[in-house]
């Protein structure tokens, strides 16, 4: 599971290299505070975590509320929480864990944006 530092995120953005799908795994009201350029809220929410682990909703049902993105037009996804510095230290269980774990099965470039 590789990070991405906040610096390269911010050359990517800066350089638009390549297409990127940013995602912002914290709740709305944080989202709303601040957010990087960009991204995508999936709002943490319980009954949201629920739901994808009994797959009562995909991660790409969840990503159409903010935009329409196929796996296959992405060059990296890039999702973030609050201050997530090692995803081996999170719990199966935890919003960030559940949401990555859905990204990777379904596309091939994601990273987690370490230090949230």
């Amino acid at each position: 599971m590789e990070p991405i530092l906040p610096q390269q995120l911010a050359e990517c953005l800066v350089n638009s290299v390549q297409s990127l799908l940013i995602i912002d795994s914290r709740s709305f009201l944080e989202y709303n505070d601040a957010h990087v350029i960009n991204s995508i809220n999936i709002g943490c929410s319980k009954l949201i975590k629920r739901r994808l682990i009994t797959n009562k909703i995909s991660i790409q049902e969840l990503l159409k509320t903010g935009e329409n993105v196929q796996p296959n037009q992405l060059g990296k996804v890039i999702v973030y929480d609050q201050d997530t510095q090692d995803m081996e230290g999170l719990s199966k269980d935890n919003f960030m864990s559940v949401v990555f774990s859905k990204l990777t099965s379904s596309y091939k470039d994601v990273c987690f944006l370490k230090g949230g």
